[in-house]
């Protein structure tokens, strides 16, 4: 049995189908499934993390990229439809 429940304005289902990456489990006001893409678009183009001022990248040799100025302001943006994610770094002087 799946729950339904409401998100933002989007309905979600509890049991996904996990083997589809595209599949996201969010339905809009109709019941029409989102796809990925449609879900990115609804998201703003930059999301300011205003009390981030750490940032740190960490790949496969441990962490490739360390930041942790206190006056830092911070920014990302997904683009691509999700395959491009940006990281804006600021110096509040």
């Amino acid at each position: 049995m799946q729950k339904q429940w409401q998100t933002n304005g989007l309905n979600k289902m509890k049991n996904k189908d996990e083997s589809n990456p595209n599949q996201t489990g969010l339905f809009d006001k109709d019941g029409k499934e989102l796809n990925v893409t449609s879900v990115m678009a609804m998201l703003p183009s930059l999301i300011p993390l205003e009390s981030v001022t750490r940032v740190e990248v960490i790949d496969h040799t441990g962490r490739g990229y360390v930041n942790w100025k206190p006056k830092n302001k911070t920014e990302i943006s997904l683009q691509n439809s999700g395959k491009t994610l940006k990281v804006f770094i600021f110096a509040d002087n």
